[in-house]
């Protein structure tokens, strides 16, 4: 506990205006202290949306390379020729598309298409061919 006689001695005005300089010196580091926060948390921020968007870039352009290391592949594959009839119970749909690993045929009902062998397999087990 602090000595009674600290606690009841009355400061000079010196040491007053001495305090309150103090004071202020701190009060303007303390506000220098939250603007460097406040930059740092938004440059934090902008960061993290970069590295999303990177991300997200990144996803996109891995996911094209896959799809297109499909379509390389099913080119690879033995062709076979289909046609896929018109619908009578839905005429305006005229495609029928096929996806292999990101990778998609859009078929035309109604006319021969060369497809590769997996196309031609999928087509048939989902009853597009009869």
């Amino acid at each position: 506990m602090a000595n009674n006689k600290d606690e009841n001695k009355v400061l000079t005005q010196e040491e007053l205006l001495s305090l309150q300089k103090e004071l202020e010196e701190k009060q303007k580091i303390l506000s220098s202290k939250e603007d460097e926060l406040n930059k740092s948390q938004e440059a934090i921020k902008r960061a993290e949306e970069e590295l999303k968007r990177t991300e997200a870039k990144f996803t996109e352009a891995k996911l094209k390379q896959e799809s297109l290391s499909i379509r390389d592949k099913l080119n690879q594959q033995k062709k076979v020729t289909v046609r896929i009839p018109k619908s009578e119970l839905n005429p305006t749909d005229l495609n029928v598309p096929v996806t292999i690993g990101g990778y998609t045929y859009n078929l035309k009902r109604g006319e021969d298409v060369s497809v590769p062998q997996e196309v031609y397999n999928i087509l048939k087990n989902a009853g597009y061919l009869g």
